[in-house]
């Protein structure tokens, strides 16, 4: 099949959600379970804060982001070509964040073999305590709901245990609601 196929089952899944908020981060899992299927496989990394799912096909990188809009949600999506310049500006952008300059992710949870040009952040370092303390409640505050985005292990929809050769830990655990 080709790319632009690929990225118009991608575009038919996002557009479904187009200009609709969502009550539920969970509510996303119809459009990303979608997108997978247009893709033929998971992403292979989710980001965060804000999740952001990331899909590598043919040199082209595809990000949908399910981001908070107040109490609601809403799914949105980017492509654009995923070469060695532009991972090398992604990791300066993170090897250069500063606590006024937040790295481009804060979590990262590997779900696949990521492309051959990517790379693996390393520590982002914070000089002051009240840096820590800024960061951390952010995290911490949008990392529920970041959590909610993505289907749960347990499902039919397994994405969620991480590639051993670049994540570490086991599968998220089971919603405390199942």
């Amino acid at each position: 099949m080709r790319i632009d196929e690929l990225l118009q089952g991608v575009e038919a899944a996002v557009l479904a959600l187009t200009g609709r908020l969502l009550p539920r981060p969970s509510d996303a899992h119809a459009a990303l379970l979608a997108i997978a299927d247009a893709l033929g496989s998971p992403p292979y990394e989710i980001h965060g804060p804000q999740a952001r799912f990331r899909w590598e096909l043919n040199g082209i990188m595809i990000e949908v982001g399910v981001d908070r809009f107040f109490d609601q949600w809403e799914v949105g999506c980017r492509a654009f070509p995923y070469d060695p310049e532009v991972s090398a500006r992604e990791h300066v952008a993170f090897v250069s964040a500063t606590p006024d300059l937040s790295p481009p992710h804060l979590w990262s949870i590997s779900t696949g073999q990521a492309p051959p040009c990517s790379w693996a952040p390393g520590p982002f370092l914070l000089p002051r305590w009240s840096d820590v303390a800024t960061e951390l409640g952010f995290l911490l505050a949008l990392l529920p709901s970041d959590l909610a985005t993505i289907p749960r292990p347990g499902s039919a929809n397994r994405w969620c245990s991480p590639a051993p050769s670049r994540g570490a830990g086991s599968p998220l655990g089971p919603s405390r609601t199942a």
